[in-house]
């Protein structure tokens, strides 16, 4: 339940403490996994309702605690509490941002991630080589968060996408009548057209994980 909302107080915190440790907007939204819009809208106070998950990523990216942005939100304690559980998640392979390949392998550690994002389906990370998702903050060695699905993702998702049965990537997700479109994050790569009888998506990116070295001036 969300109630006595005090979106002003949510935004002065985050503005407040991403200033505090240095950082632009832009900065915050990649170690945070959002977009960048959500950060200016929280900050802002131009999102009515922020979800329990956007915080909970916005307090991680600032290596904050969660309460006082939850008690900002009039999120009952028993949320906060439900929202601040984590489940293990394996790393389970590796997939290129750039020339398909996708290697299953053993697992390969684990991630904590809030149990309310991965209560409901299969989730799993893929670490992630090559450069052509970079503009959406996907860098060469990120960790994608993947939920499994047996679907198409709607147009625009970023989905983890078997070309020919055995080679696989992760791409922007477009259609366009029987082909799919496989859109990169960086102008070097050309968009690729594929019929969708060749293409399988077995997968969804919901979350992006990318370590950055911590500078004093960053």
């Amino acid at each position: 339940m969300v109630d006595n909302i005090n979106m002003t107080e949510i935004g002065d915190i985050i503005k407040r403490e991403r200033l505090q440790h240095r950082l632009s907007q832009r900065k915050l939204a990649m170690r945070a996994s959002v977009s960048n819009t959500a950060i200016s809208d929280m900050e802002s106070g131009k999102i009515p309702r922020p979800s329990a998950d956007l915080l909970v990523k916005v307090s991680r990216g600032l290596g904050i605690a969660v309460a006082p942005l939850f008690k900002a939100a009039g999120y009952l304690e028993s949320e906060m509490i439900l929202a601040e559980r984590f489940t293990a998640v394996p790393i389970i392979g590796v997939i290129h941002a750039g020339n398909p390949l996708l290697a299953i392998q053993e697992k390969d550690g684990e991630e904590e991630v809030p149990t309310q994002i991965v209560q409901n389906g299969n989730y799993y990370f893929l670490r992630v080589r090559g450069d052509s998702m970079i503009g959406l903050g996907i860098m060469p060695d990120s960790l994608v968060l993947v939920r499994q699905c047996d679907e198409p993702v709607s147009a625009g998702a970023i989905g983890v996408v078997i070309e020919h049965r055995d080679d696989a990537c992760v791409k922007i997700v477009k259609y366009d009548k029987d082909e799919v479109i496989l859109r990169s994050a960086n102008p070097d790569y050309p968009d690729r057209r594929i019929h969708r009888s060749n293409v399988q998506i077995i997968g969804e990116v919901v979350e992006v994980r990318t370590r950055f070295p911590l500078r004093p001036n960053a």
